[in-house]
């Protein structure tokens, strides 16, 4: 996360946002299959996290439609979850972000791999193939650039 957004005022966040990550996508079954899928699950997270909000976890974008972390609109939280435990806790931003990419990726299955957050990005499953593809492609090269370790 310092790489790719060094000087935020909110780098003292990056810690926690990067356990969060970590301590959900050990919890949850991974998104993706094989022996780095849930290698490939955080660096689909980071990614997205990136994309969205550059790691502010209080970020509020769409003319206040969307918040945290991973720009979660109102409609797509869980039952009892608010913008503001969104954007406050983000162990459950993680899990409501994994819930969202998981239904995306299942619901866009006509998609080809790489453009199954559509739904995610974009509302549809009929638009968002290049956000989708941006997101997937640098998860990808999160992945390759810093290799998880032997098991």
């Amino acid at each position: 996360m310092l790489t790719l957004q060094p000087k935020a005022p909110w780098v003292d966040t990056y810690e926690s946002t990067a356990e969060s990550i970590a301590t959900v996508v050990e919890s949850e079954a991974p998104l993706f299959a094989g022996e780095h899928g849930k290698e490939l699950t955080a660096a689909l997270l980071v990614s997205v996290a990136w994309f969205e909000s550059t790691f502010k976890p209080t970020a509020i974008g769409d003319s206040g439609r969307s918040f945290g972390l991973f720009q979660i609109q109102k409609g797509n939280l869980s039952a009892g979850v608010t913008s503001e435990i969104l954007m406050n806790d983000k162990q459950i931003g993680v899990r409501e972000a994994l819930r969202l990419l998981r239904k995306s990726m299942q619901t866009c299955t006509q998609k080809k791999v790489d453009e199954r957050l559509a739904l995610y990005v974009s509302g549809s499953c009929e638009r968002g193939e290049p956000a989708s593809r941006a997101r997937m492609g640098y998860a990808r090269h999160l992945v390759a650039k810093h290799p998880p370790p032997p098991k």
